[in-house]
């Protein structure tokens, strides 16, 4: 019916003038609030205000606690209408799901609960009671107890983020003795919906968790929410350029090289075996230098498509090179094939031969010159700029052209050169050679059992005869992807791939040997080899479950048997066993195992329908034995999620059968493990085709066809076994992800089969102890080194993972970490001990550096960029239509000095908030972020962002147009100023740029920075970036480094800072670098961090990684203004490291340092800086703190230590400390003992 009532209350502790305030409705949840229903009168303290519908029948208005009937719109509200509390035109409090079509509330009577203190615009239904349509019983008046407890919002962690690997997520509430309830599906739970949270929750694909805390005699918690994403991976670069462009994340889990690099937007070209594609990284994501050849593995990001060309946006630094100086060998074609198949070919290095280029003159930038072979035409473009062959005259001749075939939107396909170097003469002699690639690490086997197999590539240039490839025994070798092994090879002379090498020896020792690569005319070309043979022993156990046969008879004759000889029985719920049909890469059929395998017993699995005398021993049968000779089979344990053995190659079909030398084969054979194999394979092999799977001739036997007498038991040697020696490569490059409290740790594996990862205050560790095996706990327990990690490479979503999350941590604390591989188990357990790349390393966990508004937002670059992001959007509250500006402008840009007027951005004259218009000397509404500068027009939110609108006088706003920001041009000089005002502005400008008048200079800075954090394309479909440029399109505004020198320039003034508290007001957020000017210096430039290696001659620089940047420039000094640099130090290059030791310096002395960014052609501002004060000879003091700067000195702890001294009283008088060189307005506050003794 029509009965439908808003009751307002009062409980603020005094009278209320409602004349401020207004409702609106938002109709069916969509579009904006409207209606403005205003209130009147006086409401007093503890009073309701009760408005009710009166225009039909079965109103409330006859009631006699109606204060206001009315026949507004708003008040003619349904259960999927929202109607909101205004108070000066600001949204203070909600009733419904706001921007959502859905029936919250219909036919249902709400009353508030009676704890509620506090008005809020996302509305929660925990705030309210329900009672039946048509309760009345509670209008009128309001029970208010605001004492009542409200259990405390429960708490992820890990919290919301995008990770790439498996979280076990926990959930706490501040409120003892609270019961949690959770949902993993995004739907709210509530006392009755969800689960009892009692252990953390294993995520590991796209989810959203929703929990809600209560307890008997407390109000219920608000519903806290978390999102957790994962990165698709995919396993080649064809694989990576199928995906479907977007925002999905995906993660390439192998090594691809770099083909070419460019400091344009920091794009690098990068490729596998099967194609290749562009890294666009505009954003300076990747801070690692990579050089051609590199091989980069772990690269992440998403998919987009600009000017025609498929790129990939990277999201995270991949960290370290995995290998260096790999040839790349370009794919030969011809241009007809290349103008055919373009897409097969994009981004990939290729060589053309007998291509004609039409031009004349010398190569310039950007320029198309038509290419042409016979009958095939396409354009050569000039694409990649500023490259060595700028300048140097076309070719007339035909050519031989190495480059890249890229798009453009306007020419289409093309192809580009990297080099000079690219070119050479069709027909033109080319010095033959041998070109080998890649490293041998020292072998190591069991005698009569060869050794893992490893690769390195070979090619042939402009040879005469075949290459001919001897190694020495016990040394083999074959080409990829052969079926028999030899010490001999006999390859064409254009030979362009891989060789595979293994050691096999009959007798132990040590043995260094060469493999020799010759052919007419040319040097031979020799690799080195050594490798260690030992005996086998006795008494080893197996490491864990193991596959023991494999029967793959005639028609459904199929069973795989799985062995315990770990010397204890084993509970088989934690294991599965898992069918790869086919060359997936996923699981088609998986078996949980149940029950106790006993130690020596074996576990056999059965085709259902197989011959009775393989079904006499059949434990189970189950369709996880429906497999064929191309399938592969894996035993998983559960709890950790690692393969413990793998039959086969998982993710790549071999064809009908993988296959190895001696005719063996897994097609319609039974095979049997040796009894001398102890250990799984836990690492899917990285090979192709048939011979992929390694190991198939080195540790099975194989016999005839529907052989089923050795099914059901397994002789194992107890046995015999190979013997276990320490790996030979240590793993490396540990990369490092540090938060406040936690940090994740990933690393590259070396050649054990397992590992230990222990972490330390400082750079301090114990090798472990051979035949130990320590126990992990990844919450580290405050101090000294502990183990955190002890196990194998984890499968993730089946995909290898390396890595561990680390909690317990302090904020702003440097811990170390350090990986040890390892083979064998229990008192066979060898270590290898020796450090490596990045192996150990550390890093600081980050600082919170914002309170009240700012409040947990913390870090430097591109942690504190997304947290300030993260914070403005969601505190974006109202967005404003751009009809609405005429009336909001007026009030955030008041004249403070005349209230009937605004003040003009770029002239600063004061002209009447009426004056409005397109008329000459009338103000209009100016974008500082140009609207064509990301097409966002004047729609919600950027179009309409108050932050960086502002009035302006109409021709100087269409003068300024939309150009640039930077230095420079002549006197803009206007032609209808307002009233008596100068004509002179103040204002430079160029084609293509625009410097504002001095006053501005900052407030333009703050609001283009406002605008680059604020909109990254999470609520858009632009993310907008300022950058160093000054002649920019796209979603792009420059010129960066001028902007940051204006910011410090000019600096917030009051007026600023009055706009920016009226914009809070109205729209909610706030511009940061109003609030805070060092935020911008913490974004983009690199800010101190505590220093290291402190010594009474030198110490070692830290400072954060910023954005954008593309190098770093060091200044250390004697005295914080700067005045006396120490010797070298006064712009110091550091490239992009994020250290430097410096050396040389007196003793018992403060040194202060600080750094700049360079960007493309123009320094940031300087960082705030850092100091540090050196050991005295005597070494009597030190003095320890968090890393100081400018902008966190208030409220900062100091701690002193002296030694060698007594103390004749416990009285400390602050008079009797001072704080040199300290900046005006900084003072001790108090000083206290920790210890007097």
């Amino acid at each position: 019916s029509n009965r439908k009532a808003v009751e307002i209350f009062n409980g603020t502790g005094a009278p209320v003038d409602l004349s401020n305030y207004m409702l609106k409705k938002q109709t069916n949840g969509v579009g904006l609030f409207g209606g403005d229903l205003a209130l009147t009168g006086t409401l007093a303290n503890n009073d309701v205000y009760v408005v009710v519908l009166s225009n039909a029948t079965g109103s409330l208005m006859d009631e006699p606690y109606v204060d206001l009937a009315t026949t507004s719109s708003v008040l003619a509200f349904n259960g999927n209408d929202c109607v909101a509390l205004y108070y000066n035109s600001v949204q203070i409090d909600v009733i419904g799901v706001v921007d959502q079509v859905a029936n919250w509330g219909t036919d249902m009577t709400l009353v508030r609960k009676a704890n509620v203190s506090a008005p809020r615009t996302d509305w929660t239904l925990t705030e309210w009671d329900s009672y039946p349509v048509d309760t009345v019983s509670y209008l009128g008046s309001h029970v208010y107890t605001p004492g009542t407890t409200i259990t405390a919002t429960p708490v992820f962690n890990p919290g919301s983020g995008l990770y790439s690997s498996a979280q076990n997520v926990s959930i706490t509430c501040a409120t003892s003795g609270a019961t949690i309830r959770y949902t993993t599906d995004g739907t709210d739970p509530s006392l009755t919906v969800g689960t009892i949270y009692s252990t953390p929750i294993a995520i590991s694909t796209n989810r959203t968790l929703k929990a809600i805390a209560y307890k008997t005699g407390y109000s219920n918690s608000t519903i806290a929410t978390a999102t957790y994403s994962f990165p698709t991976f995919v396993s080649t670069v064809a694989q990576l350029r199928s995906q479907v462009v977007g925002t999905t994340v995906y993660k390439l889990n192998v090594q691809a090289l770099v083909s070419f690099k460019q400091t344009y937007r920091n794009q690098m070209y990068i490729q596998d075996a099967t194609a290749g594609i562009l890294i666009d990284d505009f954003n300076g994501t990747i801070t690692t230098v990579y050089n051609v050849g590199d091989g980069i593995t772990g690269v992440t990001g998403t998919l987009n498509e600009y000017n025609g060309m498929l790129q990939f946006t990277p999201t995270s630094d991949p960290g370290t090179a995995t290998s260096t100086g790999n040839a790349i060998a370009p794919q030969e074609i011809s241009l007809g094939e290349l103008v055919t198949n373009f897409e097969n070919y994009e981004s990939r290095l290729v060589k053309l031969s007998n291509v004609t280029l039409t031009g004349s003159g010398n190569f310039a930038n950007g320029i198309v010159y038509p290419m042409s072979s016979g009958a095939s035409n396409m354009s050569f473009r000039s694409t990649f700029y500023d490259v060595d062959y700028i300048g140097t005259p076309i070719p007339t001749v035909a050519q031989i052209i190495i480059g890249i075939p890229n798009s453009r939107t306007i020419e289409g396909n093309v192809f580009t050169a990297r080099k000079l170097a690219d070119f050479s003469n069709y027909g033109t002699v080319v010095v033959p050679e041998i070109v080998t690639a890649g490293n041998l690490v020292p072998f190591s086997a069991v005698i009569n059992t060869a050794s893992a197999v490893q690769t390195y590539a070979l090619a042939g240039t402009a040879l005469t005869a075949a290459i001919q490839v001897v190694a020495t025994s016990p040394y083999q070798i074959r080409e990829s992807g052969g079926s028999t092994w030899s010490s001999t090879l006999s390859l064409a002379s254009t030979f362009n791939g891989t060789i595979e090498v293994r050691f096999n020896p009959t007798a132990v020792g040590t043995f260094n040997g060469t493999i020799t690569h010759s052919s007419t005319g040319v040097s031979n070309v020799v690799l080195n080899t050594s490798g260690t043979a030992t005996n086998p022993t006795t008494g080893q156990n197996a490491t864990d479950l193991i596959f023991s046969e494999y029967l793959e008879g005639s028609s459904n004759n199929k069973a795989i048997e799985i062995f315990n000889g770990t010397g204890s029985d084993i509970d088989l719920i934690n294991y599965k066993l898992e069918l790869y049909s086919n060359g997936s890469a996923t699981a088609s059929s998986t078996l949980s195992m149940s029950g106790t395998l006993m130690n020596g017993s074996v576990y056999v699995v059965t085709n259902s329908l197989s011959i009775a005398s393989i079904l006499a021993v059949s434990n189970i049968s189950h369709a996880v034995a429906n497999f064929n000779g191309d399938d592969a089979l894996a035993i998983k344990k559960i709890n950790p999620a690692v393969y413990v053995d793998i039959f086969g190659r998982i993710g790549n079909d071999p064809g009908t059968a993988w296959t190895g030398d001696n005719s063996y084969t897994t097609l319609d054979k039974t095979l049997v493990r040796k009894s001398s194999v102890y250990a799984g394979i836990t690492v899917n092999p990285t090979g192709t085709g048939p011979t992929a799977f390694t190991t198939l001739t080195t540790e099975w036997d194989m016999y005839d066809m529907d052989t089923v007498s050795y099914l059901g038991s397994h002789t194992f040697d107890g046995g015999v076994v190979i013997v276990v020696n320490p790996p030979t490569l240590q793993a490396s490059n540990i990369v490092l992800y540090p938060a406040g409290e936690s940090i994740t740790a990933e690393w590259n594996p070396g050649n054990g089969a397992k590992r230990i990862v222990k972490i330390n205050t400082t750079n301090s560790f114990t090798n472990p102890v051979d035949g130990t095996s320590p126990a992990a706990n990844s919450e580290y327990s405050g101090s000294g080194e502990q183990v955190i990690y002890n196990g194998a490479t984890q499968i993730i979503e089946d995909v290898p993972f390396n890595g561990v999350d680390v909690t317990g941590l302090n904020p702003n604390t440097t811990y170390w970490f350090r990986v040890y591989d390892y083979n064998g188990s229990g008192i066979n357990t060898k270590y290898i001990t020796s450090t490596a790349t990045n192996n150990p390393v550390s890093t600081t966990t980050l600082v919170s550096q914002g309170t009240g508004y700012y409040a947990g937002i913390s870090g430097y670059g591109a942690t504190i960029k997304a947290g300030l992001h993260t914070l403005l959007r969601q505190t974006h509250t109202t967005q404003y239509s751009y009809d609405a500006l005429w009336q909001q402008l007026p009030y955030t840009d008041e004249d403070p000095n005349n209230s009937n007027n605004i003040i003009e951005l770029y002239t600063g004259w004061s002209v009447p908030k009426s004056n409005y218009g397109g008329g000459t000397t009338e103000w209009n509404r100016e974008h500082t972020w140009s609207k064509s500068h990301g097409d966002f027009a004047e729609t919600r939110p950027a179009g309409t962002d108050l932050h960086h609108l502002r009035p302006c006088d109409s021709t100087v706003n269409s003068a300024k147009s939309n150009k640039d920001f930077a230095a420079g041009g002549t006197q803009y000089v206007d032609g209808s100023p307002y009233g008596s005002y100068s004509a002179n502005t103040g204002n430079y400008t160029t084609s293509t740029t625009w410097e504002p008048r001095d006053a501005d200079k900052g407030d333009v800075a703050r609001m283009i920075m406002y605008m680059a954090v604020r909109y990254e394309g999470t609520d858009t479909s632009f993310d907008l970036e300022a950058v160093d440029l000054s002649s920019t399109s796209g979603p792009y505004y420059g010129k960066l480094s001028t902007l940051l020198q204006w910011s410090v320039q000019d600096p917030p003034d009051a007026r600023e800072i009055q706009r920016n508290n009226r914009i809070a007001e109205r729209q909610g957020n706030r511009n940061p670098f109003v609030d805070y000017p060092v935020y911008a210096q913490y974004i983009w430039t690199p800010v101190p961090q505590t220093a290291t290696a402190i010594t009474q001659t030198g110490f070692t620089a830290n400072w954060s990684t910023p954005i954008t940047a593309t190098k770093y420039y060091l200044e250390v000094a004697t005295d914080s203004l700067f005045t006396s640099f120490v010797t070298g130090y006064s712009n110091y290059d550091a490239n992009l490291t994020t250290s430097k030791a410096i050396s040389g310096l007196a003793g018992n002395a403060t040194y202060y340092y600080r750094l700049r960014s360079y960007f493309v052609s123009g320094y940031s501002m300087y960082s705030p800086f850092g100091s540090v004060t050196l050991a005295s000879p005597t070494g009597s003091l030190t003095a320890t703190s968090a890393a100081m700067n400018e902008g966190n000195l208030n409220g900062m702890t100091i701690t002193l230590t002296l030694s060698n001294t007594t103390f004749t009283d416990n009285i400390l008088q602050t008079g009797n400390f001072v704080l040199n060189n300290a900046p005006a307005g900084v003072s001790i506050a108090s000083v206290s003992y920790v210890n007097s003794t």
